[in-house]
């Protein structure tokens, strides 16, 4: 369960998040040890960061140390708070250096202005040594999307990554028991003593909000205030109510549509449609072409009915898509299946930002096993429609059963009483942490105001209504929040049938690389979010982006093993037109580039060669932006003298 996610081709294009290798420490005391960071920091803020060493197991005084990754961003202003704000990322087992360290500035600079900002990966997760990082369950996941696989066999498959995972973290000599929320909780009561704080804000999503909760109940003295979205109580049940959650969201999501006249008229029957889809797609599996972005690698999927719902039920948590889900399902009612390939991209990409170790180990202890026995076969009972996908996803039970990470203390599974204020933030169409699930975790905290922001989703603490919100409340706790912001985001815009290609006029404005090297107007108000690459929106589905770089090959090089490499091809494409502008000839070709359809200008001089790349989301789109973006960015295109 995880929030904040940049366009997708960016992360791709990125350089590898790798982990750390696990260090052992003897004299394991709660310490700060400084060190270089691990992700590039925003110019605009000192950036401190280091480990915070604590114990493993908490219980055992011999213990051995771990340490875990952090980032503090300072503020920038002379008369900041002395209490900082923790951002608290969900999962369980989400990097929150790795999902928002890249982008700070879009997701906490409103907060920075008034205290300074720290991003921790929690014990067990991301950069944190040891991270209890499952690449066989990523590889699984490969598998079962590159195969049809029966019900038996991906449960088969499943399960002996699960299993392998956990014996491969034991022989290395992870505690798998000692990963759990509790432990957490007091490391972030280590983090306030280390470095100094006699209290700290927190912030968190989903699994975050569980472990605020939990820092709340065990060390209230530390916690001045709460924001938390997407709530996560522990006495809900993750894999009891995920199937009515998810039902409930996509309920609201038909309805929506149906009562949208334009979308009604565009895609009729959609609801009907999809579970049509869904059975046909069951009967028989679509091949669909994907890249797999660890290896980089394309391959054949054979989607499932199943693996659609699962991959609808992950592009729920972001409100940014909702708008075009629709527009999604009937095109692959229809046969066209661009948009499920955006999905499933985004589904693998997203399951390698979870240290899925932690999940487990949280999941297991905390959650599944104060679980009814009969669990699944309830929901299958509740949902006969959805029996295979659920007997799909494994029984808890059973996972858990090979996952030695215990049970709980039963404290664990009830709910939370805390006299810290709190505001707390539900998204309408959540489809994992709905609104009841706020409303549960509020009635046990009596200085909580619990708002639901209408038309968001698992992302409701990004919209600008929460974020007005939450800087108002974190400023001043007591403060009476005018909440009317939450129910005025007005219906959803839906995404209707050739709408990418009414583009708007563009405006643009320069860029000129840290080197000097040449000058380049790009689109105005794409955001950068890799050093000369613009996206055009947030939206994790919106792959469109522009590309200009300069790299020491010849162009004929840049064709053969550049392009060839993003491309899969096992030739280089084929130079369709040239085009000359101030000084340079420009050659020009279309690829596909993980996937997605690029236009491309190179050109060469001196040794080097420069690229303008433009990647859409589908073919009539690049054709479109071919021409109102990249030819008259090629046009602008200057050398430094």
């Amino acid at each position: 369960m995880t929030r904040f996610l940049i366009p997708l081709l960016s992360v791709l294009l990125a350089a590898a998040l790798t982990g750390v290798a696990a260090a052992q420490e003897e004299a394991p005391v709660p310490r700060f040890e400084p060190d270089a960071c691990l992700l590039p920091t925003p110019e605009a803020y000192t950036v401190e960061c280091g480990y915070l060493v604590v114990p493993e197991d908490r219980a055992n005084p011999d213990s051995p140390a771990i340490r875990l990754a952090l980032a503090i961003f300072r503020s920038n202003n002379p008369d900041k708070a002395s209490d900082p704000l923790v951002y608290l990322e969900g999962g369980p087992g989400g990097s929150a250096l790795k999902i928002t360290g890249g982008s700070f500035d879009q997701v906490f600079a409103p907060y920075a202005r008034y205290r300074d900002v720290i991003l921790l990966d929690q014990r067990g997760v991301g950069f944190s040594q040891p991270a209890l990082d499952c690449p066989e369950m990523y590889s699984y996941l490969v598998s079962s999307l590159a195969g049809d696989l029966t019900v038996d066999e991906d449960i088969a498959q499943l399960m002996s990554a699960v299993s392998a995972c956990g014996s491969r973290l034991a022989a290395s000599g992870a505690n798998l028991s000692a990963y759990n929320s509790a432990a957490s909780a007091a490391d972030l009561r280590d983090l306030a003593a280390v470095l100094g704080y006699d209290q700290i804000n927190l912030i968190g999503i989903s699994y975050g909000t569980r472990l605020a909760l939990t820092v709340m109940r065990d060390h209230p003295e530390i916690v001045r205030s709460a924001v938390l979205g997407g709530l996560f109580p522990p006495q809900v049940s993750l894999a009891a109510d995920t199937p009515a959650n998810v039902n409930r969201a996509l309920s609201a999501l038909f309805a929506a549509c149906a009562a949208d006249a334009d979308c009604a008229a565009a895609y009729p029957d959609l609801e009907a449609r999809f579970y049509e889809l869904v059975a046909r797609l069951n009967a028989e599996p679509a091949s669909v072409k994907i890249i797999d972005p660890v290896a980089q690698t394309p391959f054949d999927a054979l989607v499932n009915g199943d693996e659609l719902y699962s991959a609808l039920s992950l592009m729920l948590y972001n409100a940014n898509l909702l708008p075009q889900l629709p527009q999604g399902i009937a095109a692959a009612y229809n046969g066209d299946y661009s948009a499920l390939s955006n999905y499933l991209l985004l589904t693998l990409a997203t399951e390698n930002f979870i240290s899925r170790g932690m999940f487990l180990s949280v999941q297991c202890a905390e959650d599944a096993a104060f679980d009814p026995p009969d669990a699944l076969e309830a929901n299958i009972a509740a949902f006969p429609f959805l029996e295979s996908f659920l007997r799909r996803g494994g029984d808890f039970a059973d996972i858990c059963a090979v996952w030695d990470s215990g049970t709980a203390d039963p404290v664990e599974n009830e709910p939370v009483s805390s006299d810290v204020p709190a505001l707390l933030v539900s998204g309408e169409y959540d489809p994992v942490t709905p609104p009841a699930w706020g409303e549960l975790a509020a009635e046990t905290l009596p200085n909580a105001v619990h708002v639901v922001i209408s038309n968001a989703s698992h992302d409701a603490l990004s919209t600008d209504c929460a974020v007005e919100l939450a800087v108002a409340f974190l400023n001043d706790p007591a403060v009476e929040l005018n909440t009317s912001c939450a129910a005025a985001q007005g219906g959803i815009a839906f995404a209707l049938p050739g709408a990418e290609l009414d583009l708007p006029e563009f405006a643009f404005v320069p860029f000129t690389p840290d080197d000097g090297a040449y000058t380049v107007n790009v689109p105005e108000g794409w955001a950068q979010v890799q050093p000369g690459v613009f996206a055009r929106s947030s939206t994790p589905v919106d792959q469109t982006v522009l590309i200009v770089l300069s790299l020491p090959v010849t162009l004929a090089d840049f064709l053969q093993a550049v392009v060839s490499q993003l491309t899969g091809l096992d030739t280089p494409p084929e130079v369709t037109a040239t085009r000359e502008a101030n000084g340079l000839t420009w050659s020009l070709f279309e690829a596909d580039f993980f996937g997605f359809p690029a236009a491309v200008a190179a050109a060469e001089r001196g040794g080097l060669t420069y690229a303008v790349q433009l990647v859409a989301n589908n073919a009539a789109e690049r054709d479109a932006l071919r021409a109102a973006i990249l030819l008259p960015v090629v046009d602008s295109f200057t050398l430094a003298d």
